[in-house]
Parts: structure tokens; C-alpha cells; sequence
């Protein structure tokens, strides 16, 4: 992107009016919508996103990352997949990280 594309406070042009009109917006890939879920509430305090191969490898990833920044979830609840209904991606959130697979090699368990 060169500097015509965004403005002078750093926030990206869009090129699309249509967007602007749309009353939420879809995330296909990821399975999360802005009209059924508050995005800036589930994910305003991520400063780290780390991708990876497998669903399997960023499950364990994210509970490396559960164990190593001290994370205690609440009694009874466990990491899940956020976007488990997307059948492209894997994406847990824990803290201020997500771990997220890309996609790729999705019929192989590591």
C-alpha cells in the first residue's frame, strides 16, 4: 500500500462505498461477525498474533502460552476454538494472544 491509501492519522482508505453501508461486517474465514459477536470487546487487548501450521500444533500453542503467562480461566471453562465452525481456520485467544492455524494441512493431525 503506498500512502495514498491511508490517511493522515493512519487509518486505511476504503476504496469500496459499500462497505461503508454494510451493518456488519463477515468475517467468512474465521467465523465471527461484528453483528453477532463485539468484536472490539473480544479482541481490543491483543498485542500478539501467532500463526502456524496445524489446528492441533496452535491448540497446544495456545495452552503453552495459558501456562507460561500464568493465565487462570474460569472454574469449569476451557480453551476453545473460536472459529471451530469456519472448517478453514483454528483460532484461540488466550490473554492478549491469539494463536491461530493458516489453514493449511488441515487433514493432517500432528
Amino acid at each position: 500500500m503506498d500512502e495514498k491509501d491511508h490517511s493522515e492519522d493512519g487509518h486505511v482508505i476504503l476504496r469500496n462505498p459499500h462497505i461503508k453501508e454494510m451493518e456488519q461486517d463477515f468475517l467468512y474465514h474465521i467465523s465471527l461477525s461484528s453483528g453477532s459477536q463485539d468484536l472490539v470487546e473480544m479482541f481490543s487487548d491483543v498485542k500478539f498474533v501467532c500463526m502456524g501450521g496445524t489446528p492441533r500444533r496452535m491448540e497446544k500453542f495456545a495452552q503453552f502460552v495459558q501456562k507460561e503467562l500464568d493465565i487462570k480461566l474460569p472454574t469449569g471453562a476451557a480453551l476453545c476454538d473460536i472459529s471451530a465452525r469456519s472448517y478453514r481456520y483454528s483460532m484461540y485467544k488466550i490473554g492478549p494472544v491469539i494463536s491461530v492455524s493458516v489453514g493449511l494441512f488441515s487433514d493432517i493431525n500432528f
